[in-house]
């Protein structure tokens, strides 16, 4: 069974699509029925992708995205077996859209609804997602989607028959075991800090955060807000931080930060906040989860499907919510405590392992290679 993958999330830093690309681009090399086709649409990044393929993994030819992009617009030309060889199956793990594959089954992962219902909020690069996604759906393709949810959701929106939608949980990897303090956060020692992950978009709500968080900066002295990530709304948010005036030293934009510097943060912080409009899993909830650091979210189906009763919840668009929630955190040790031994019952149900079985095992099914 010859799987055409795409790798092309293996060309930025790597965040929870990435990481995604990477375990499944290993678990596929590593299974003995199966030959992986990496498929790269990036023609700068070509030599990083190169070096994050599983050991043994050749990259072949790599093309520039834009220029494939405004052909399959419109035409199902240049196919997979064209430009990366035969495949049985070939899997767009991302919004960078699947090579038609012209007889070739075809599966692409939708990792939430956000450029359909909200394309002002999702980087320009994904605007042109839903028109790549709903021709590969016209042709045949099936749905990979993040949770029960997230499929349900697809499914009404993209007027899906149920059997072309297959929900499939993510897992996460759990944080470095008693990582060194990074010397770039010295300046956190000796306080409590909240903490949020994630790209800077503005489905994320990373603006929002920051507004909702300046009470809670200026009742509690000891409080800072870490913000780890990089994206195209960083100008915007050190625009907001500035505007805490004199606590404007107490919320931190970190920027994209490498594993071991990620655990210790997750494993240090008070709470981790996700305050995201909507999302399609939820990776960060429950890399905190695991380390028995608390959780507040927004509620959401699919928050409420991947974190169970393990996270307090909190309505989208209610900004004093965020504050009291938080505080009650931090100020009130039985629920803590609660959500931090629920939350290692609740981190626990999700694996990579049983993610790139399912899906290998789907890939067997629509290919009919067994």
């Amino acid at each position: 069974m010859r799987i055409g993958l795409d790798v092309t999330p293996l060309s930025v830093p790597l965040t929870g699509i990435g990481v995604f690309a990477s375990q499944l681009a290993r678990a596929v090399h590593d299974d003995p029925s199966a030959v992986l086709v990496p498929i790269a649409l990036s023609g700068r990044s070509r030599n990083v992708i190169a070096d994050r393929l599983p050991a043994g993994v050749r990259l072949g030819r790599s093309y520039p995205a834009g220029l494939l992009h405004r052909l399959w617009k419109r035409l199902d030309h240049p196919t997979a077996g064209q430009l990366f060889g035969k495949t049985d199956l070939v899997h767009g793990t991302n919004f960078y859209g699947i090579p038609p594959g012209r007889g070739t089954a075809e599966l692409i992962s939708i990792h939430d609804a956000g450029p359909w219902q909200r394309p002002a909020d999702v980087a320009p690069a994904v605007r042109f997602f839903p028109a790549l996604a709903e021709r590969a759906i016209e042709r045949g393709a099936h749905v990979h989607a993040l949770s029960r949810a997230a499929a349900d959701e697809l499914i009404d929106l993209l007027g899906l028959e149920p059997d072309r939608v297959h929900p499939i949980h993510l897992g996460f990897d759990p944080p470095v075991e008693d990582p060194d303090k990074p010397p770039e956060f010295a300046t956190l020692a000796g306080t409590r800090y909240a903490l949020a992950v994630g790209t800077l978009e503005p489905r994320k709500r990373f603006a929002e955060l920051i507004e909702s968080f300046e009470p809670l900066l200026a009742d509690n002295p000891d409080l800072s807000l870490v913000i780890a990530g990089g994206g195209p709304e960083e100008a915007r948010l050190r625009d907001g931080i500035n505007r805490t005036g004199s606590k404007a030293d107490r919320v931190h934009l970190v920027g994209y930060v490498p594993a071991a510097a990620k655990s210790w943060l997750l494993r240090n912080a008070a709470v981790v906040v996700s305050n995201a409009r909507t999302e399609g899993f939820g990776m960060v909830p429950l890399e905190a989860m695991s380390v028995g650091t608390p959780v507040v979210s927004t509620d959401g189906a699919v928050q409420r499907e991947v974190c169970g009763g393990a996270a307090l919840f909190i309505p989208v668009d209610n900004p004093d919510a965020l504050p009291q929630a938080v505080s009650l955190v931090l100020n009130d040790s039985d629920l803590a405590e609660r959500l931090i031994d629920e939350g290692r019952a609740q981190a626990a149900r999700f694996t990579w392992t049983e993610c790139t079985t399912a899906l290998i095992r789907l890939y067997r099914k629509l290919s009919g290679v067994p």
